[in-house]
């Protein structure tokens, strides 16, 4: 039997998603096999079912126009902000505008408002954590960025309902890293929570008193993440199979390209080096080594310590008058991007 006041904490990611439970004080993560990280995706078949995680993902190589990734990016906003302008020439898939503003996505031969979407994938972690517990679930905290509106809070709130789900509470993203992290109780304490996630990086400086959560200044780009890490090798990548914007490559090759610099990066984070090869793309095996890797990303690396050096100065703290420094997001697993944010904050 399921205890009804189990409660399941959901990170609703601009790339990946996970959900947590807390059974007899201690958390875990739910997991669907070996999976604990679902990809934030959303995909139409063929036949109009949408699915998600893994399986909407491979669509990708299938019908690009069909797989809705990045929503987060779009909740809560009008579709006149020039966030949703920016992302309607930068994404396969088609955004029009609804009734009063809404910001809606053309996917599965229907039109599905970014709230519709975002409950399915809120819909899939509950079911996962059904599956896990053998029993019903009802309630959660759902985290979200520090600087996200009312507006933005709220259409989470409903997309959280749709899926069946009672929102206990919104809580910010740097205040549950900092939680988890140990920052709890009694203690006093200023940190900076530097999260780089897949699409998206943020920096906030917080204020702990007394259990109390401030968030002194919160800053970043919402245009930044490890994809873009993914993106420079993908680009090296092609340029040393021989394309150019004169011989620019098929579906099917830029998909291989785009999973090999993908698999490349994660190894990178613990080998010196690492041989691709790309059939498709005709380029035999080619060794890339870490140094060359930073190299690429150190441009994209900077912008996050500049941000994050912004933000210290908004809040009006020197980095050697933090308490501690909180790293959050797969990107953080990079060596270079934490080299360079120990020597920001000189750690």
């Amino acid at each position: 039997m399921v205890d009804a006041n189990i409660v399941l904490g959901i990170d609703l990611g601009t790339t990946n998603s996970a959900c947590a439970i807390v059974q007899e004080g201690r958390a875990s993560v739910v997991r669907r096999g070996e999976d604990r990280i679902v990809p934030s995706v959303v995909a139409a078949l063929r036949n109009g079912e949408l699915v998600v995680g893994r399986e909407a993902k491979a669509q990708r190589a299938i019908d690009p126009s069909q797989v809705v990734y990045s929503a987060k990016r779009l909740i809560g906003r009008r579709f006149s902000s020039p966030e949703v302008q920016r992302m309607m020439r930068s994404v396969p898939y088609r955004i029009v505008e609804g009734d009063n503003e809404a910001v809606m996505i053309e996917v599965g031969g229907r039109r599905l408002s970014v709230v519709e979407l975002s409950s399915v994938i809120l819909r899939y972690l509950r079911d996962m954590a059904e599956e896990a517990l053998g029993g019903r679930v009802k309630k959660t905290v759902i985290a979200v960025p520090a600087n996200f509106t009312d507006s933005q809070r709220s259409a989470t709130r409903i997309a959280a309902r749709l899926a069946g789900l009672d929102v206990i509470r919104v809580i910010n993203e740097p205040t549950a890293a900092a939680l988890a992290y140990g920052y709890i109780e009694d203690m006093d304490r200023r940190i900076a929570v530097y999260d780089f996630g897949g699409g998206t990086f943020d920096v906030t400086i917080l204020q702990i008193t007394r259990n109390v959560f401030e968030v002194l200044s919160t800053g970043g780009d919402s245009a930044l993440g490890g994809d873009d890490f993914d993106r420079a090798l993908a680009a090296w990548l092609l340029e040393q199979a021989g394309f150019s914007p004169e011989r620019m490559p098929s579906p099917a090759q830029r998909q291989e390209v785009n999973l090999a610099a993908r698999w490349a990066k994660e190894v990178l984070s613990d080998k010196d080096s690492v041989s691709i090869s790309l059939a498709r793309c005709g380029l035999g095996p080619t060794e890339v080594g870490r140094e060359h890797f930073d190299a690429l990303i150190q441009p994209l690396v900077r912008k996050t310590i500049r941000a994050a050096r912004a933000t210290l100065k908004d809040a009006g703290v020197e980095a050697d008058e933090l308490d501690g420094v909180v790293l959050v997001g797969g990107s953080t697993r990079v060596p270079a991007v934490r080299a360079a944010v120990a020597k920001a904050f000189g750690r």
